[in-house]
């Protein structure tokens, strides 16, 4: 193992399999934070919102092909036993798939909300695996299961007022087939490096594809039959799009209006 500053020039960012930086320089939120090196197997996740298998293995490529990135240290505080990672389990997976033995952590304060801290540290990162809107979503519905009213959780979020949170609510509470059909929907696509070489592959992000404007009249629905419906008829375009298929396009908006005016499963093709 070697220890030093890391050649941000270098192939592969300077930090091949095994290398583990003690110096290393960050994206701004992590400015003046020290980093160190700690064992994978002190680490424990947080999990705010679900490890998705697709994205554990897009960082597993990446990783076994340049080698763990040091600008994307895991966000963590201490427990007792070790550290909790706050933000950076999907990387936590993929390291622990690969029997990667340490790797590079950044240590906040026990006294700062975890919550808040994953959530800011998220927002100013390079967005390794970025959040999206069902992400925030199904963390909504964590908070509250766990605090009991909806003013609770944005206050626990730092929003205004609690109108966001029921909105996230609601998409959350969809039916599970309907996620699924959402969270299938983005592609992958190719992320191309300064120098025109490509950089491994990346996932779109579903705020690209969906607006929340839809859910709106999606979740005001009166059965989870025509909430799938309508949420399989504005994927699959998206889906066939992905599978390198031709589609005949279906405007959302006409999609969640027909549904919401009644107009049921039988305008189905």
């Amino acid at each position: 193992m070697r220890l030093g500053t890391v050649d941000r020039d270098a192939p592969g960012g300077g930090f091949a399999p095994g290398d583990m930086p003690g110096l290393l320089l960050f994206p701004e939120v992590f400015a003046l934070q020290p980093t160190k090196i700690v064992p994978v197997d002190k680490l424990t996740p947080l999990n705010l919102r679900p490890v998705l298998g697709l994205r554990v293995g897009l960082l597993k490529a990446s990783i076994q092909q340049k080698g763990y990135d040091p600008a994307c240290p895991l966000v963590v505080q201490t427990n007792g036993k070790g550290y909790l990672v706050v933000n950076g389990c999907h990387r936590l997976q993929a390291v622990r798939e690969l029997n990667l033995r340490e790797i590079p952590v950044v240590e906040y304060p026990v006294d700062e909300d975890p919550v808040r801290l994953a959530l800011r540290t998220q927002e100013n990162d390079e967005g390794v695996q970025p959040w999206d809107f069902l992400d925030r979503a199904l963390l909504v519905k964590r908070l509250y299961s766990d605090l009991g009213t909806l003013d609770a959780v944005a206050q626990k979020l730092g929003w205004k007022d609690k109108s966001s949170a029921h909105h996230y609510l609601n998409i959350a509470n969809l039916p599970e087939d309907a996620l699924t059909e959402i969270r299938n929907s983005v592609n992958q696509y190719s992320k191309e490096a300064v120098n025109g070489e490509v950089d491994g592959r990346q996932l779109q992000n579903l705020d690209d594809l969906w607006k929340p404007t839809w859910f709106r009249h999606i979740c005001a629905l009166p059965t989870d039959e025509l909430k799938l419906a309508v949420v399989r008829r504005i994927a699959e375009p998206l889906t066939l799009e992905r599978e390198g298929r031709c589609c005949r396009a279906f405007p959302p908006e006409k999609a969640t209006r027909a549904f919401a005016c009644g107009a049921g499963a039988r305008r189905l093709p």
